[in-house]
């Protein structure tokens, strides 16, 4: 006896992947808009409690898939590059690390 997963069509298949990314697209928008309001205050205040940027920064990084997520974490990192440049190329290290070295992979294999 079969299971259903093997009698799946790939028409099914694919349309189960796409609705799994759009739930995680729509996590990664929930986190990031979770931290918008907290990264304008930190700005604003011109906040240098680097427990608090870092946390916020930490969010974002795992949010930098969606638009949003990134938009925010590319402002606050330009305001933390003032306080702390070193740990600030951390997290934007982290980012490649996280998201671009996949898409760069990717990129450039070639077809199998």
């Amino acid at each position: 006896m079969r299971s259903d997963a093997s009698n799946m069509t790939y028409e099914q298949f694919m349309q189960t992947v796409s609705g799994l990314a759009g739930q995680i697209s729509e996590l990664h928008l929930q986190l990031a808009e979770s931290q918008r309001s907290i990264v304008d205050q930190l700005i604003r205040a011109q906040s240098q409690d680097i427990a608090a940027i870092e946390r916020s920064l930490d969010h974002l990084l795992d949010a930098a898939a969606h638009p949003v997520g990134l938009e925010l974490f590319r402002r606050l990192c330009k305001y933390y590059w003032t306080i702390n440049p070193e740990a600030t190329a951390t997290y934007v290290l982290a980012y490649r690390n996280m998201w671009l070295d996949e898409e760069a992979e990717r990129s450039t294999e070639g077809p199998r």
